[in-house]
């Protein structure tokens, strides 16, 4: 947060903390109550889009964008996806996770959490690509600071067979 000590030297930087606080407030507001809903969805996107004073740009839906420290707006995700080069992969095909702006979320949801050392939980109906995108997760950490281990369930799943 070095840019944050470097702001206190302009003139304007008390507005500029509020303007931040508010993004960021506005930000793991819509994740806290809005990434769950279903058909309120778009309703919810409304009332973040009116009531968020960092303008949240047009297009979408508030969940297409994160806030930005550094330049204190709403980015898209889009502008954080990787090029995909096939040719680079080493992994089995079904092992293959293609960059897009939904993987790049994700990934900057569990950092989030990671890093206050916050446990998540993952819900997802069926074919969500849950288990996909934790495996990359956990793939892309290193290895010498991570210990991890798989274990398969589905709806038939009892805490006996555990």
């Amino acid at each position: 947060m070095e840019f944050m000590k470097r702001m206190k030297e302009e003139e304007d930087y008390i507005e500029k903390y509020k303007q931040i606080y508010e993004g960021i407030f506005a930000f793991a507001f819509m994740w806290a109550f809005g990434a769950t809903l279903k058909e309120d969805k778009i309703a919810f996107n409304g009332t973040v889009r009116s009531t968020c004073k960092v303008k949240i740009p047009e297009g979408g839906m508030c969940f297409d964008y994160r806030f930005d420290l550094t330049t204190i707006s709403f980015v898209p995700w889009a502008e954080n996806v990787q090029k995909y080069n096939a040719e680079e992969a080493e992994d089995l095909f079904n092992n293959i996770v293609v960059p897009t702006a939904e993987t790049v979320r994700q990934k900057y949801l569990l950092n989030l959490h990671k890093a206050t050392l916050k446990g998540v939980m993952y819900i997802g109906i069926a074919g969500t690509g849950k288990t996909t995108i934790i495996k990359n997760y956990i793939g892309d950490l290193n290895p010498e600071q991570t210990i991890n281990a798989s274990i398969n369930m589905n709806s038939y799943t009892d805490s006996k067979t555990l």
